[in-house]
């Protein structure tokens, strides 16, 4: 299991709103230790309208293999992470509708154990 580290954002919280989605995952190259490297942006569009990189996909093994070619791994990593928003939204239905007998199902406890971990906050 992954240990999960508390974020500071600017303003001195551990909570900051996301950009909002839709995000999308885009082939693109980046320079890594002065070598352009194939690799893919997720971007998404900030507050203002403008486009901005969300985070950065990279198939670069460090040249253990030589090849310049995206990892499959870190490709299915870009569409995970590019459809995060997606996937905040269904686990929140979920977790608001998802009850036996007006109690949270199993469904929905996960859910909102998932919400919480992405929001940064324990439960």
């Amino acid at each position: 299991m992954s240990k999960q580290t508390k974020i500071e954002t600017g303003a001195g919280n551990s909570t900051a709103a996301h950009t909002p989605g839709p995000w999308n995952e885009i082939k693109t190259s980046f320079k890594i230790d002065g070598t352009t490297r194939p690799s893919f942006a997720i971007e998404g569009e900030s507050a203002y309208g403008a486009s901005k990189i969300i985070a950065i996909c990279t198939g670069w093994d460090g040249g253990k293999t030589g090849s310049d070619r995206i990892a499959p791994e870190q490709a299915a990593n870009a569409l995970l992470i590019a459809a995060a928003p997606d996937l905040l939204n269904a686990l929140s239905l979920i977790a608001d509708h998802c009850l036996l007998d007006g109690t949270p199902s199993a469904a929905a406890k996960i859910a909102r154990a998932a919400i919480a971990k992405a929001e940064g906050r324990a439960e």
